[in-house]
């Protein structure tokens, strides 16, 4: 049987295809090339949920979708040249030894969920790509809604390092225990609910990747035959234009190369200078617009966005002179429900208090809808 299913399976996971610039005399070519190069690494991270509430897909008969995952697929994506990094986590992220571990359902003991710290081991080290299983089920120990909070903002701040998000939900057969995150929500002390036994639980692939070095479309493939959906987020496009304007006392020239990036030669002026420019942001009417952030602290915005007509934003912001370039983000979320993917709401549900709603996942649309955030990188890049 298990041949059977390992040969019904297109597999072509993690092939990581790294996206060289060119190597031009353009400003702005330059930059990118910058960006694109530096803090590059063959690390990949694997994190598997050891929780209790993941048992139920070792515990169930026979094969099943998840099975074949941990024992087929994971050691399949191994075989792709790269630096893996193997990783449990339920009260404290723990290494782990071998992939064999996540098919044992002994792995599978922890008490609680802490999903927010295999997110800031990865912003530590840093890895090209991640994949963090779970079944999404936050456990008391690791403070219920705040947990989830914990999570978005990680997810927003790696967004903003340069990674891309995509979420891949897939189904498989459970039996074993049941806990409740709604019942932690609304302060009722009953986290576990009893025994389920679930033909078509969900799990959930989060993978991250690092934009222009990982190709997106080869992070996941999975076959027909799992009942398999995904959505992508932290890589969404919302901003039509960005539109840049200084004051002409403070510039020789400006000159713009693409949607994204303007060269500018400033007048020279004795001391430290500042310069407060003014962006305007055409953005689609079914995105927020947030604000911008700048990894490197030498442009700050003034003040807050102001809307103009139809969906134009202008964006006061302050630079100092004296940079080669500047790298900012201009960031946007999506500002209606109907923006996330069908099967997300589907598979969301506000009650997991009764095991008769044990194959749906608690929260799960307001998750993704507040972890999406579309990012537009902008260089202002500077000529002598």
């Amino acid at each position: 049987m298990k041949k059977i299913i390992a040969g019904r399976i297109f597999l072509a996971l993690f092939l990581f295809l790294a996206q060289g610039c060119g190597s031009g005399e353009q400003p702005c070519e330059q930059v990118r090339d910058k960006l694109d190069r530096r803090d590059i690494n063959n690390l990949v991270h694997i994190y598997v949920d050891s929780s209790e509430s993941m048992a139920g897909f070792i515990e169930a008969q026979g094969a099943s979708p998840y099975k074949v995952f941990v024992t087929e697929q994971l050691p399949y994506i191994m075989t792709w040249h790269a630096e893996y990094k193997l990783f449990g986590f339920q009260e404290t992220i723990h290494p782990v030894g071998h992939v064999s571990s996540f098919s044992r359902k002994d792995f599978y003991c922890g008490k609680d969920t802490l999903f927010a710290g295999a997110l800031r081991t990865v912003i530590q080290e840093e890895p090209k790509a991640f994949m963090i299983i779970s079944d999404l089920v936050v456990s008391p120990g690791a403070s219920g809604a705040g947990e989830r909070k914990d999570v978005i903002r990680l997810i927003h701040e790696l967004t903003i390092a340069g990674y891309g998000f995509r979420l891949v939900g897939m189904k498989s057969p459970f039996q074993g225990r049941a806990y409740s995150e709604s019942n932690l929500v609304q302060g009722v002390n009953m986290h576990y609910i009893g025994k389920a036994d679930v033909a078509d639980r969900p799990f959930y692939l989060l993978i991250g990747y690092k934009r222009g070095i990982v190709n997106p479309d080869s992070v996941v493939r999975l076959s027909d035959n799992f009942i398999t959906e995904k959505a992508d987020f932290g890589n969404i496009v919302g901003v039509g234009s960005i539109k840049l304007a200084v004051p002409t006392g403070s510039l020789l020239s400006k000159r713009k190369t693409g949607s994204s990036c303007d060269v500018v030669k400033w007048r020279s002026a004795g001391g430290a200078n500042s310069t407060e420019i003014i962006f305007t942001v055409d953005i689609d009417d079914s995105f927020e617009f947030l604000g911008i952030a700048d990894k490197e602290g030498i442009m700050r915005m003034v003040g807050q966005p102001r809307l103009q007509e139809g969906k134009k934003w202008d964006v006061r912001a302050e630079v100092f002179q004296g940079q080669p370039y500047y790298v900012v983000d201009f960031l946007f979320r999506p500002a209606k429900a109907d923006t996330l993917p069908r099967w997300i709401q589907d598979w969301s549900t506000r009650d997991d208090s009764v095991r008769e709603k044990y194959n749906l996942t608690y929260g799960l649309e307001d998750f993704v809808g507040s972890a999406m955030l579309g990012v537009k990188r902008y260089i202002l890049a500077v000529e002598n």
